[in-house]
């Protein structure tokens, strides 16, 4: 009897015991970052609570202004509590940093100290032609002790916060705002300013080597020395290509000596950025793309994209990513009264793949139409960005672009025309509207050889043949005396687009019923689709893709719907076709076509928790679970509302189904942990149901995918700010079969398991009780699977503690009859 109450005391323990899965490490994230000014906007510095709602809101980094006249208050005297504040608030939180420095007017921060007022009152200001200055005003390009005012204080201020475990790097810019050498005044461009003319001068110097009658013969002019040179009054006439010339040069000399600076300090792999925004056709205030990339080529500088809203501007920049191997992030500012920027926004983040490393938000100062609505989009998007990766699917077709600064008002003509040509959306070609895939390239990375023509069949020219020079038609020649196609420039684009060009060359990978904006990358076999239509709802896009001429292998593939993980349909061959509504608002859509194998798995969601973040709008939602057979897989969750929840479409004015969320990880020895933040603000029910899918993916293929039903329920207490929701309880039960291996003959019962997870939130799931009759010559085993919340461990104690059991009863019986 004594090793009878042993082995039950054993068995006892061993169903109680508590199986606790290992922690699995994270990959780092991409930075996913919003704006932060200096002070709030009744001028005080912000709390703490401020900065955990930005990272309640999904955020893991800040770009934080550094108002150079509110740090540097007088020359070399500086004053740092509140950034040191701010630094620290941000370490404690695990919220990265990216210090912002302008050199001139406030970033449209609210921070109007942007430049020191003892620069502003004493210093030489920008000026046009005229004499008027810039509005906000800007300093002068070339006044060289201002130049070194500037480079001291960014060199003081990242030298104090380059060793915090926080600080994430520096964004840069110089001139005005991120428009460089400015929008113009009063029509006129600016550079001006006495300095910027000596500098002209000694440029010129150097260009003639010290000698006006080069210059003079070149020009046809009289000059007696270089001081007499003066820039032309107006854009296009006299000598203004030679003032254009020495501006990009200003550029250059200005950025490489401030981007050395700037590595001395931070080293070279850390994120040193620049920000561009503008029009590529701007002559005055010459943010011309290639001249920056040259440039973050050189240094290791990531290029953030404003306006990424803009399509042709993300379509260039992307191309330019990837051939001159520069990381890019997007830059979006939300504009609540047109709702098309929302979509091009979250379906333009594609763009920028392989070298995307991210997004940032400008929308610190808005009101909360502006900005809850963003922070659904925020968190759509880094929740499917950070599932998916690709790069530009192969083509045989470039465009040939070609960078101007407007020496001629011919040129500026022709850069206008070639930056309208850069396709946007989906032609009408034969009644359909389809996407032919095209490389952009440029006669700079011609002339530097950074482009292998050989890749290509056809070049499509997007200006006239004359204007291209001598040495890159030279290369051009020679490619086409090896089979190349060179299609000229022909005026009638200008109107009708490059679709009958492509057309006729190229094959279509997407074809749809509606000219919507489509944008793909592939990744092995997969397939990632971006569609949008500006904004404007859409009931049944019928879109085909073809995966053979993607140069996938033909086989089973899924589609599914990132936007909240819906199946939409499976497809075998070489052809892909699926029916998709974009919805008002959002009206973008990331689709992932994935091949399918699937494995005989348990998935079993062993625990669910919820909570909701009444400040931010946002539900935390944290599954738990494992995977039988243990192993390494890939486990994307993807959640949305149930839209037909109260008998009516739940769109809550449009921006709940944008309410999704997507999160992944990887399995450690079975188990699984994902959080997804859910934003859901416009709370107007006691209870919620959301549609969670599930995807198991291995080497590659969806092996398994359910779908469950997650019921969330709330309670609103009354606080001095208000009835304030939270979360009293959920319920998780098992909805669909998405993707799985065909099943052994099965008996199926239904149970209901409660489990108290806190003291505030209950989670009821329904679970599946499979059991199977395994026979052999000497016994028969009753086994059972649990899909549930209770985990695999204690099944394991359980089935242990049940073997014990039997030993223990027959050894009792043996004593007996003993």
């Amino acid at each position: 009897m004594r090793i009878s109450k042993i082995l039950l005391v054993a068995a006892v323990l061993l169903i109680l015991i508590e199986f606790t899965p290992p922690v699995h490490g994270e990959s780092p994230p991409m930075v996913w970052s919003t704006q932060v000014p200096y002070l709030n906007p009744s001028g005080a510095p912000h709390d703490f609570k401020y900065f955990m709602d930005i990272k309640e809101l999904g955020f893991n980094t800040i770009f934080l202004t550094v108002p150079w006249g509110a740090v540097e208050y007088g020359p070399n005297e500086y004053d740092f509590h509140v950034l040191d504040q701010y630094m620290n608030y941000t370490r404690a939180l695990g919220i990265r940093v990216i210090l912002v420095f302008f050199y001139s007017v406030p970033a449209a921060t609210g921070d109007f100290n942007a430049t020191p007022p003892w620069l502003i009152n004493n210093g030489e200001l920008e000026v046009n032609s005229n004499g008027h200055p810039q509005s906000p005003p800007a300093l002068a390009w070339w006044n060289e002790t201002d130049r070194q005012y500037y480079f001291g204080f960014i060199k003081t201020v990242v030298s104090r916060y380059v060793n915090y475990s926080n600080f994430l790097g520096v964004l840069v810019d110089y001139g005005w705002l991120d428009d460089d050498w400015g929008p113009g005044v009063n029509g006129l461009p600016p550079g001006y300013a006495k300095s910027d003319i000596v500098m002209f001068q000694h440029w010129l110097m150097q260009v003639y080597h010290d000698n006006i009658t080069l210059l003079n013969m070149e020009w046809g002019t009289d000059y007696r020395s270089f001081s007499q040179v003066n820039p032309p009054t107006l854009p296009f006439i006299g000598d203004w290509r030679y003032f254009q010339e020495f501006r990009v040069w200003s550029i250059n000399e200005t950025y490489s000596e401030l981007f050395s600076m700037i590595r001395s300090i931070i080293g070279p792999n850390r994120l040193l950025l620049f920000y561009w925004g503008g029009s590529i056709d701007d002559i005055y205030s010459l943010q011309m793309p290639e001249l920056y990339f040259q440039l973050a080529e050189r240094y290791n500088v990531t290029i953030v994209l404003d306006d990424a809203d803009w399509t042709n501007f993300a379509v260039f920049f992307g191309n330019l990513a990837r051939v001159y191997h520069v990381h890019l992030m997007m830059e979006w500012t939300p504009v609540p009264s047109s709702s098309s920027y929302y979509g091009k926004y979250i379906s333009h983040l594609i763009l920028g793949y392989p070298w995307l490393i991210g997004g940032d938000y400008y929308v610190f100062i808005r009101s909360l139409d502006w900005f809850y609505p963003t922070v659904q989009l925020n968190t759509m998007a880094t929740g499917i960005y950070e599932l998916i990766n690709g790069t530009y699917p192969s083509t045989k077709v470039a465009l040939l672009y070609m960078t101007m600064f407007g020496g001629t008002y011919s040129d500026w003509r022709y850069l206008v025309h070639e930056t309208g040509l850069i396709p946007t959306s989906l032609f009408n070609v034969n009644n359909e509207y389809a996407y032919y895939p095209f490389n952009i390239i440029t006669v700079n990375e011609l002339a530097a050889g950074l482009v292998n023509l050989s890749n290509y069949r056809y070049i499509i020219l997007m200006v006239p043949e004359k204007l291209i020079p001598s040495s890159v038609r030279g290369i051009i020649n020679q490619w086409r005396s090896r089979g190349g196609v060179l299609i000229p420039f022909n005026s009638n684009w200008l109107s009708s687009g490059l679709g009958g060009a492509l057309s006729g060359i190229e094959e279509p990978v997407i074809t749809t019923n509606a000219s919507v904006e489509a944008f793909p990358i592939i990744n092995n076999d997969s397939v990632f689709l971006a569609l949008n239509n500006y904004g404007n709802p859409l009931n049944t896009l019928h879109v085909n893709v073809n995966l053979t001429a993607l140069g996938l292998r033909n086989g089973t593939y899924a589609v599914i719907n990132l936007n909240g993980g819906d199946l939409i349909n499976v497809t075998t061959g070489g052809l892909a076709s699926f029916n998709i509504n974009l919805y008002y608002t959002q009206s973008a859509v990331m689709v992932g076509i994935i091949p399918v194998n699937p494995v005989n798995i348990i998935v079993n969601v062993s625990s669910v928790n919820a909570s909701y973040n009444y400040d931010t709008g946002v539900f935390n939602i944290n599954i738990n679970g494992l995977i039988s057979p243990k192993g390494d897989y890939l486990i994307i969750a993807l959640i949305h509302p149930n839209l037909t929840q109260a008998g009516m479409q739940f769109t809550s004015n449009g921006l709940v189904y944008e309410s999704v969320a997507a999160g992944e990880a990887t399995s450690n020895g079975g188990y699984f942990t994902i959080n997804l933040k859910v934003p859901m603000y416009q709370l107007m029910l006691n209870s919620y149901t959301l549609v969670l899918n599930v995807y198991v993916i291995s080497d590659g293929y969806v092996i398994n995918g359910e779908s469950y039903l997650l019921n969330v329920n709330l309670n609103s207490t009354l606080t001095p700010y208000g009835w304030v929701p939270s979360v009293t309880g959920v319920n998780l039960s098992k909805y669909a079969v998405l993707i799985m291996a065909k099943p052994p003959p099965v008996t199926t019962t239904t149970v209901t398991v409660p489990v108290n997870l806190t003291t505030t939130v209950t989670t009821v799931v329904t679970t599946t009780v499979v059991s199977t009759v395994v026979s052999t010559e000497v016994s028969t085993l009753t086994s059972t699977i649990i899909r549930s919340i209770i985990p695999e461990s204690t099944v394991v104690a359980i089935t242990v503690g049940v073997i014990v059991l039997i030993i223990i009863v027959a050894l009792i019986a043996r004593t007996k009859v003993k």
